[in-house]
């Protein structure tokens, strides 16, 4: 992965994580995770228009929402990103959790 792919993964991530930032105290139920995937849309959308990225999908449903973690109020969103000049598919795994009155936003990329 080329320095500039770095950059777009990181951007990517960090926005993700923003966009995450937001919802703390607000529980996973479907409006927030449908709200939470058009906001991911809406960034990849932007990344998609200006020739960086070539093809996404995200994905934040029941799916990759499980039941245990819906009942810890954990909200998984799952990204899949293939930059305009590579192969590779990036998958970047966006979490917000609660334990403890303590919240965890992170990302992962893979």
């Amino acid at each position: 992965m080329l320095v500039g792919h770095k950059n777009i993964i990181k951007t990517l991530e960090n926005l993700f994580n923003s966009t995450l930032e937001s919802y703390i105290k607000k529980y996973n139920i479907p409006q927030t995770r449908i709200e939470l995937k058009e906001k991911i849309d809406n960034i990849c959308k932007c990344f998609f228009d200006g020739g960086l990225i070539s093809e996404f999908n995200v994905f934040c449903d029941e799916t990759n929402n499980t039941p245990d973690l819906i009942d810890k109020n954990v909200c998984v969103v799952d990204t899949h990103i293939k930059l305009s000049d590579e192969d590779l598919i990036f998958h970047i795994t966006s979490f917000i959790g609660f334990s403890n009155n303590f919240v965890t936003i992170e990302s992962e990329c893979r």
